[in-house]
């Protein structure tokens, strides 16, 4: 008798292969194996060949949907403020909520990858810079009054410091779920919005 898993449909069936790939990853690393990421899947190392060739065709495939995630999150919140106070706090709050909803996920966008897989570290850092990007695009009413554009050395600081110290948060605070999301999320902005305020005008720009 065919079994249920072979009858399930091709979209179906990758999709599975996703949420498989994203529980192993999350708890091993890129050093996870396809034999392992198969049998959490319930499928041999043939069919998961068939949908992702290489081992990092189903890691970036995994990054590619979480992306998708993560803007299912912030675009709403981004897109239903009006005041530029209160766009930041949204999209700051949507970020939150995600990692508290996403542990997983948040810890794979994050995950180291060996420098012999180019092709993922690069896919990572994209990740990463759009990340970068959007922080600063959060403040660019601040940032154009300091008199800086988007590719001035010290706003590639700010990018850094706003990405690295949220994406930190989110780490640290994976490993301390005590604490309220409500607590984290007010901490977060209040330490963003006013150390972005704090920022002064140099001779030089």
């Amino acid at each position: 008798m065919t079994s249920k898993q072979s009858r399930l449909p091709a979209p179906e069936r990758r999709e599975k292969i996703l949420a498989a790939a994203l529980e192993v990853f999350s708890e091993r690393g890129y050093s996870a194996s396809v034999g392992e990421i198969a049998t959490a899947a319930g499928v041999t190392r043939t069919v998961l060949y068939y949908y992702f060739p290489a081992k990092n065709d189903l890691f970036i495939a995994v990054l590619e949907s979480l992306l998708t995630q993560v803007l299912k999150y912030v675009a709403p919140a981004a897109a239903e403020a009006d005041a530029h106070e209160d766009r930041a706090r949204a999209v700051i709050g949507a970020l939150i909520r995600f990692a508290e909803d996403n542990p997983r996920s948040w810890k794979i966008i994050f995950t180291q990858v060996e420098d012999t897989d180019p092709e993922v570290a690069e896919v990572l850092a994209t990740m990463e810079e759009m990340g970068r990007q959007t922080a600063l695009l959060l403040f660019a009413e601040e940032i154009d009054e300091l008199g800086l554009d988007l590719d001035h050395p010290r706003t590639q600081v700010m990018a850094e410091l706003l990405f690295g110290g949220a994406a930190q948060v989110m780490r640290w605070w994976s490993a301390h779920p005590e604490i309220p999301r409500a607590v984290v999320e007010r901490a977060v902005f209040d330490l963003v919005w006013n150390g972005v305020a704090g920022v002064t005008r140099m001779p030089d720009a």
